[in-house]
């Protein structure tokens, strides 16, 4: 829900870029402001549920590893089929990592259209300023 109303706001900025009043920038600067903040909470939920996934893989293996050289196995032959063994935790470790990525990139992205949004809007209002001056003389 939160990514579809940035993505709203974003294909609407795009399409108007140039051409929207003050107001209504102001109005999606907003609204994309403070959805980035949930959109932050976001990013570091999914880092969080990253390490998580990165530390059960991380134990799992080495637990499947001790198991395999206490029942003889040489340490070299345990860790390689611990390894083969656990690969659905590397899975969702990496399934994870994706989505932590991911929503940091919409994160980074999403502060640099708020950049841009008040850098148009700072112009339009210095140019609203320009065209009233012209006007009352």
């Amino acid at each position: 829900m939160i990514l579809q109303q940035i993505s709203d706001i974003l294909t609407q900025y795009a399409a108007n870029s140039g051409g929207q009043a003050v107001d209504l920038l102001l109005r999606q600067r907003d609204v994309l402001a403070a959805l980035s903040y949930r959109l932050a909470e976001m990013a570091g939920d999914a880092k969080g549920e990253y390490n998580a996934k990165y530390f059960q893989r991380k134990i799992t293996v080495a637990r499947a590893t001790q198991r395999l050289i206490n029942e003889g196995m040489a340490f070299n032959k345990a860790d390689s089929k611990s390894l083969i063994e656990n690969e659905d935790y590397y899975r969702a470790e990496m399934a994870k990592e994706a989505e932590a990525y991911k929503l940091d990139l919409l994160l980074k992205q999403c502060n640099q259209v708020l950049s841009a949004m008040s850098q148009r809007i700072s112009f339009l209002k210095m140019e609203l300023k320009s065209n009233q001056l012209s006007h009352n003389l």
